[in-house]
């Protein structure tokens, strides 16, 4: 099969940008490639409108007035003489029936003559290549939205050379989407595939046909969890299940035990093996160490000795979603017994652009697969630590033991094995977790000091009703030099389910989050109740100062070994027995306190010389409003006196220089005068004005989806000439049972209004001219140029007109600096970098018409607004 030349591959795309100024909304694409797929098996049809019909015989309509420009309410396809071996075409037919849109006869006619111009010559002799780019583009066009049913190109290629198939091999794919994987066998493998979409049913259909392969294919259209197969005898069973996508309450009693899609399609899909049958499945890396009940799943494959490697891959590959996610492969026929190969595939990932990441497959799999040749290889590192934080090809691929898979509790984070045998001292052996109080105990306490007056004579059940003060982990310190708290603080309450109760006096940690935000309980009380997420612990002072052990507990060091431990988690959450194996560098007592001392000396100087700038900041802006308001009332009345001189004497006054050299006038010399004095003025005032604003906002918690849903609502009714819309990432939103989950960032509502309508405003003012498509997207994903899954991205998108190519993204920033020939004021974009920064966020300017844009988009420009997120277990 020859591959489409680079100039070929300009002149298709040239044909489909083509194609998609006819009208065509991006869900309705798929129409064309039904139409290709008429022309090419020269299927006689009619296009018909009402009572016009528009024949097509490859070359030309039925009648000349047919051709005319009709507004038609009704619209279908009519085929004549289908041949039996085509015969699936009737029911695609009745698909794209039901879903085609009424066009201009004309309209019609452009696309058939585009598409009828891909046979001439050779074509016809690269029609899958065809069928797949014209697929590709239109996924591109869909959206992330397509990328649930097509793979990047790469990876399933990949998966398909990974799993190895033999020549007869029979493949089952559930969850079949767009039928990849079918369209990569060869010519006497069979393929089972199941698709439960009609339309991507229909497409993959065509696109079966396109490779020649319907005759060794059967592609359901039926759901997979109600039509599985009964046979055993399968060689391979592959698919890119839907992530995290939780199975209905009939299902869950159909399949007791199972909750999640992926849980669903690994435990049945193995019992669909033959003897030596492999399986091969995506699944979010939350798969890999969740405590829910993948667990089990991961238990029975170890335990059974069937998984043969794990291939873990950050975010940004796949088009459904910016999460990370990994690749199992389970075999029955594994060779190398009592161990998994393990895979860090992110070496081989590269960034194409600011929005696409793309996998160097061939590299990754000549790694891989001469390991699994046999593993005497030398490359093969068994041991992790031995390669801990380097990037050579050796400190990518480990073969982990099944015995210590099995002492870790059945956890395939590859991460969390780097961390048996770092350098350092355990936390345990530093601390001790304290033991909390039994209910029995508190009973007691209760009974001897109660005051006399109290009637109540309290049973061991009853301490559910005394109230205590509570530590929730909203209540913990988060300071490094400040972690004492007041128990003045605390509010009472009863005890509640999941609370535990501590001594009064106690260190807390918490075993949540990114910080353990370690605080010392100042409290006189014999006790008081905590979240089950807190842990008290005793510090040995003998080892370390209490300064610097806190420090400590916020080091990079350990941190990161924190973010290993709890790798593709949603909230990182640790086990108390994590926590002890958490490992610092412990010098002595003499060197401990000497570093804290000079953390504490360096911490005060930065201390005094932000005081000192904010303070010399506020001296300036007062300083300056008052004098540059005398300016201006100065400027006025000299203004005025020059009036009254012009009036009474010297009528060409203002028409006076100070030179003949001189180009301007004493008039002109003072109309400047006033304008950059008032421009002066107003720029204090605001700066002084907007400053102090934004700095006395309070923040708190705020759910983003639901807030820019709110907001997008809004402004719809507010602007019905632009089309609002709201997209995000669902995978992100849910956790690994499938649950609904909420996403929080610390800001302001107010200022979170002011700064979207600024962004709205902006591109409605500057952006858009009278004739552009009215457009304005908003787009919430995980943030991954930098794997960082703390934070959140929101792209505001428009279809107006890109910035200028000389603008600075730096100097936008800048209160007054505008750009462009249609510039505002240039307040908006330094108020809107301010508020960003009141967010504790960052933001930039995406050319979407550039190198670094989406490829086939309408969209302009996207601003990026990157936002940290906050725990929703804060109220714990």
């Amino acid at each position: 099969m020859r591959k489409i030349t680079e100039k070929l591959n300009s002149k298709l795309k040239s044909h489909f940008r083509e194609l998609d100024k006819l009208g065509l909304a991006a869900e309705d694409s798929g129409i064309i490639l039904y139409l290709l797929t008429l022309l090419k098996e020269k299927i006689d049809f009619q296009i018909k409108m009402d009572s016009n019909p528009v024949h097509n015989d490859l070359s030309l309509f039925q009648n000349e007035d047919a051709k005319l420009e009709l507004s038609v309410e009704e619209i279908w396809i009519e085929l004549n003489d289908v041949p039996q071996a085509q015969s699936y075409l009737i029911e695609v037919n009745k698909i794209f029936n039901a879903k085609l849109k009424v066009l201009s006869i004309k309209s019609y006619e452009k696309i058939i003559d585009i598409l009828e111009s891909l046979f001439e010559g050779d074509l016809e002799n690269q029609f899958s290549q065809i069928f797949d780019l014209f697929l590709n583009l239109i996924a591109e066009r869909q959206g992330k939205k397509s990328g649930e049913f097509l793979l990047p190109t790469e990876i399933s290629d990949f998966l398909m050379d990974l799993a190895r198939p033999k020549s007869d091999a029979k493949v089952f794919n559930p969850f079949a989407g767009y039928s990849t994987f079918g369209t990569k066998l060869k010519e006497e493998q069979l393929y089972h595939g199941q698709e439960i979409d009609k339309l991507i049913w229909a497409i993959s259909m065509m696109r079966l046909n396109a490779y020649d392969r319907l005759e060794k294919s059967v592609l359901q259209n039926a759901d997979t969890f109600t039509e599985w197969p009964s046979t055993s005898n399968y060689d391979l069973v592959i698919a890119n299940p839907p992530f995290k996508l939780r199975l209905t309450e009939n299902q869950q009693v159909e399949f007791p035990g199972i909750k999640t899609v992926e849980y669903f399609f690994i435990k049945e899909g193995f019992n669909l093996l033959n003897d030596k049958g492999k399986l091969i499945s995506l699944v979010p890396l939350t798969f890999l160490n969740t405590l829910s009940s993948e667990k089990e799943i991961r238990k029975q494959l170890i335990i059974s000795d069937v998984l043969e490697t794990v291939i873990t891959f950050p975010g940004g590959l796949l088009m459904q979603t910016n999460i990370p996610f990994a690749i199992l492969v389970i075999n029955k026929g594994k060779k190398n017994k009592n161990s998994v190969l393990f895979v860090q595939g992110d070496k081989y990932v590269k960034q194409e652009n600011k929005h696409k990441r793309y996998l160097e497959a061939n590299e990754l799999l000549k790694n891989i697969t001469s390991k699994l040749s046999g593993y005497s290889n030398n490359n093969l590192v068994k041991e992790p630590s031995a390669v801990y934080g380097t990037n050579s090809s050796s400190g990518n691929t480990f073969e982990i033991s099944k015995e210590r898979i099995i002492e870790h509790k059945f956890n395939l984070d590859i991460e969390r094995y780097f961390l048996d045998d770092l350098p350092g001292t355990p936390l345990g052996d530093i601390v001790k977790i304290l033991p909390f109080i039994s209910k029995a105990k508190v009973n007691r306490w209760y009974l001897k000091n109660a005051p006399l007056s109290s009637s109540v004579k309290m049973l061991v059940d009853d301490v559910d009703l005394i109230k205590a003060k509570y530590v929730g982990i909203k209540d913990l310190k988060n300071d490094a030099l400040d972690y004492h708290l007041d128990d003045q603080l605390l509010e009472e309450s009863v005890l509640r389910k999941n609370w535990s109760i501590v001594k009064g006096n106690s260190f807390l940690i918490s075993l949540i989050g990114k910080s353990f935000k370690p605080t010392l309980l100042n409290s006189d009380d014999p006790f008081i109740y905590v979240s089950s997420l807190i842990l008290p612990i005793e510090i040995d002072t003998t080892l370390v100062d209490l300064d610097w052990f806190v420090n400590q507990l916020y080091n990079i060091h350990l941190t990161n070994q924190v973010s290993s431990l709890s790798a593709g988690l949603q909230v990182p959450r640790l086990s108390r027995k994590d926590f002890l194996s958490l490992k610092i560098n412990l010098p002595s007592l003499k060197e401990q306190r000497q570093e804290i001392a000079n953390l504490k000396g360096t911490n005060n100087e930065i201390e005094s010389l932000e005081t000192e700038i904010i303070q010399q900041n506020s001296f300036l802006r007062h300083t300056l409003a008052g004098p540059v308001t005398d300016l201006e009332d100065a400027i006025k009345n000299i203004d005025a006196i020059v009036s009254n001189i012009e009036r009474d004497s010297l009528p060409n006054i203002r028409g006076l220089k100070p030179t003949e050299k001189h180009l301007f006038t004493l008039g002109e010399y003072l109309e400047d005068s006033k304008k950059f004095s008032a421009m002066i003025l107003e720029t204090v005032k605001s700066k002084l004005n907007a400053s102090l604003d934004i700095e006395s906002k309070p923040l708190s918690r705020i759910d983003l989806l639901e807030f820019t849903k709110s907001y997008v609502n809004r402004k719809n009714s507010t602007y019905p000439d632009f089309d609002m819309l709201l997209e995000y990432d669902e995978i992100i939103f849910i956790d690994s049972d499938g649950n609904e989950i909420k996403r929080y960032i610390k800001a302001n509502e107010e200022l979170l209004i002011r700064m979207y309508d600024n962004l709205i405003e902006n591109a409605i003012k500057h952006g858009f001219t009278d004739n552009s498509k009215k457009r304005i997207e908003f787009y919430i994903s995980a943030f991954v140029e930098d794997d960082d899954d703390n934070a959140i991205m929101l792209l505001v998108s428009n279809t107006g007109k890109p910035f200028p190519e000389d603008f600075d993204f730096r100097k936008l920033t800048i209160k007054g600096y505008g750009y462009g020939d249609n510039h505002g004021d240039g307040f908006g974009w330094w108020y809107i970098n301010e508020i960003i920064r009141k967010f504790k966020g960052k933001w930039d300017i995406i050319d979407e018409t550039g190198g670094e844009g989406l490829v086939n988009t309408d969209l302009a420009t996207s601003v990026e607004l990157i936002f940290p997120l906050i725990e929703n277990y804060e109220e714990l």
